[in-house]
């Protein structure tokens, strides 16, 4: 295990920084006790590792196990940091739809930012709402003064232009999809964070998104396209999660936070996640180009969701 350690963290020391020179200023050491560490002559400690494990970000019981497992829980401390974060996850979530021999499902209770992908307004909450669940705008930052990084807006480009690529692709949805999204610009809404102008706009953009689901649900698909099937749950789904296969490779994310990611590549926790995934479409109900209505319930409850962001008054959100 210490050889692999050590493996890993050369590998994760930036290419133009010297290993011995990284460990004396990371964990405070002399020059022979980082040598020493190097060449596996004197273990590193359990602080130490954990230490390295937060500032080089590779996973301690990947190295114990010997089983990729990647967690992505560290919150960004600038605003540079929070911005590239929010772009890792742009492309970890994207990465595996250019993978032709893959299939994916997905289980999904709120809009996610890659599902608004051609909005670059909806895109733009989703990064003003990720800043201020972690504290790095200022509690009354108002929603026009945020842009999306550069960065941002040449991914959500690229993605644009890019059609799936795989195999195939199962949504299942739960049947308040867009209520949670809706009650968070609600609540900016509410705060005078959002003008009115703004939620006009956004809501706007809502529907636009609605509508091109819409479309897919009910036309038949181009038999030179990735496959895709669409479900909505008969019961409540708690959590984001997406099963990923292709060739030999099983791949599970969950989405524990809104904009935090675990990603597993253990085969037993992949399979138990695909036996619950198995058991949620069984009580799903097929939509696209069938079951008309519970497609039609399905897509009017979120326009009500839509409708109702800019009404005080309006309960619906909390059904």
């Amino acid at each position: 295990m210490t050889t692999q350690l050590i493996s890993v963290i050369q590998k994760k020391i930036p290419a133009h920084t010297k290993p011995v020179n990284y460990l004396m200023d990371a964990l405070d050491l002399g020059r022979e006790s980082a040598y020493r560490r190097l060449r596996g002559e004197i273990p590193f400690s359990f602080e130490e590792v954990a230490l390295l494990s937060s500032k080089l970000d590779f996973s301690i019981d990947e190295i114990i196990t010997n089983e990729p497992r990647r967690l992505y829980s560290n919150f960004p401390s600038n605003s540079d940091e929070a911005s590239e974060k929010f772009l890792g996850m742009m492309k970890q979530y994207s990465k595996h739809y250019y993978t032709s021999s893959a299939e994916i499902t997905i289980v999904q209770n709120r809009s996610l930012f890659i599902t608004v992908i051609s909005s670059e307004l909806l895109l733009r909450f989703h990064y003003y709402r990720f800043l201020h669940q972690i504290n790095h705008i200022a509690s009354n930052c108002v929603f026009a003064d945020l842009q999306l990084p550069k960065k941002i807006l040449t991914l959500q480009n690229d993605l644009i232009k890019r059609s799936p690529e795989v195999k195939q692709i199962t949504i299942i949805y739960d049947k308040r999809m867009l209520r949670n999204l809706c009650r968070e610009m609600h609540y900016f809404y509410r705060r005078q964070l959002v003008s009115h102008q703004e939620v006009i706009a956004l809501q706007e953009a809502l529907n636009n998104s609605l509508t091109r689901m819409y479309k897919k649900l009910t036309t038949p698909q181009d038999i030179n396209k990735t496959p895709m099937f669409y479900y909505v749950s008969v019961f409540d789904i708690n959590v984001n999660t997406i099963y990923i296969q292709h060739d030999n490779n099983i791949i599970s994310q969950f989405w524990v936070f809104p904009f935090s990611i675990i990603e597993i590549k253990n085969s037993e926790i992949c399979r138990v996640h695909k036996y619950f995934l198995d058991m949620v479409k069984k009580y799903s109900a097929l939509i696209s180009q069938s079951n008309e209505l519970v497609r039609e319930e399905f897509v009017a409850q979120q326009r009500k969701y839509i409708d109702g962001i800019i009404d005080n008054n309006s309960e619906f959100l909390l059904v």
